[in-house]
């Protein structure tokens, strides 16, 4: 908040007080490129500082743009620790912000709090597409000192390497969710991950798929659950049921799908009584969007984060004759023989994504 400052009887006070988002107050003096402070502007400011107070003569256009900028950053990182905090005191919490909002520490910082602070989880696990699972999670762990030490194990490879990491003492556990339903079936009755992450949450909004069917077999089990996700809802409204049944076992939008289509949809195409596609009753995004808030955090980067424009870098790749005949075999196929196993694409859209 930027207002008009105007002290009656006192003269030479900044013409600008500014109160950021964590109320602290700065008093602003704004000046052209070559203005310069009257002798009575210096005398105020100067009886005003010795007092503790924040006054910034700005000069020009750049020194307004640098304070925003300085304001901006304070308030992201007020955020950050919201975020943080968000996860820490509460039980079920999605994360829906923009790549580059921070995450993936955000979630580390709350994880090592609430493990060695607070004592409130003793195994923790974080669900990620293959290869985040494989690298991102610790890489980042490495990056902070206030993070670093953290052990973190991957439940990834053939059945024996997967055995082997489960065995293996560590502060948190990583597996790509493509093995969800291989954990949930090894465990069982002995399921003992008391936080789950699920990076990337939109991997779940199919609420027929076998691993949002195994996560939800163990949901009971699990104390703490944490969503990631940049695009909750990539293709409709319709994404969000499953993802937010996962954290309060449908308490906000309805106990099952259909429920929560005949509240807040209506059909689109359909052939009779076949319905194809739904469109969104009017009014529900606003009604949703308030159902949902209290435990879910949304953030866009352009409030945020001041990037550069695009560039765009085309690396060319070439593959040798046994690679590219594989390739189109997939492309051509949607079905790929490989050493370990079969790689199948059930649709266009998993097709370009694993020809990627």
């Amino acid at each position: 908040m930027c207002l008009k400052f105007v002290s009656p009887g006192s003269l030479g006070v900044p013409d600008r007080i500014i109160i950021t988002a964590s109320g602290k107050i700065i008093f602003a003096e704004l000046k052209t490129d070559t203005g310069r402070l009257s002798k009575l502007q210096q005398q105020m400011i100067s009886e005003m500082q010795k007092g503790n107070a924040d006054v910034r003569i700005l000069q020009g256009l750049q020194a307004v743009r640098e304070l925003l900028n300085e304001i901006g950053s304070k308030i992201f990182f007020l955020t950050l620790q919201y975020c943080i905090n968000s996860i820490i005191y509460n039980r079920a919490v999605g994360l829906m912000l923009d790549m580059g909002l921070g995450k993936t520490v955000i979630t580390l910082t709350a994880i090592k709090d609430l493990r060695y602070n607070r004592w409130e989880i003793s195994k923790p696990l974080i669900i990620a597409p293959k290869k985040v699972a494989e690298a991102t999670w610790t890489t980042e762990a490495k990056k902070l000192e206030h993070l670093k030490g953290l052990r973190i194990v991957q439940i990834m490879g053939t059945l024996q390497q997967r055995l082997k990491a489960l065995a293996t003492p560590a502060d948190i556990y990583v597996i790509n969710r493509e093995n969800t339903q291989w954990l949930v079936e090894y465990l069982k009755n002995n399921w003992n991950f008391d936080m789950v992450v699920i990076d990337e949450s939109s991997s779940f909004k199919n609420s027929r798929s076998k691993r949002f069917k195994a996560l939800k077999l163990v949901r009971s089990r699990i104390k703490r659950i944490v969503e990631l996700t940049g695009m909750p809802a990539s293709s409709g409204l319709e994404d969000l049921w499953a993802q937010i049944y996962l954290p309060d076992g449908g308490a906000r939008l309805e106990r099952t799908l259909g429920a929560y289509r005949d509240k807040y949809f209506l059909p689109d195409r359909r052939n009779r009584m076949v319905v194809f596609s739904y469109k969104p009753k009017q009014g529900s995004f606003e009604i949703i969007k308030n159902k949902i808030k209290d435990i879910c955090i949304s953030m866009k980067a352009e409030d945020y984060l001041a990037l550069p424009e695009m560039i765009y870098n085309d690396v060319p790749v070439v593959l040798n004759s046994s690679v590219r005949q594989a390739y189109q075999s997939l492309e051509k196929d949607f079905l790929l023989d490989v050493k370990n196993g079969i790689i199948t694409a059930g649709s266009a859209g998993v097709l370009t994504g694993k020809l990627l």
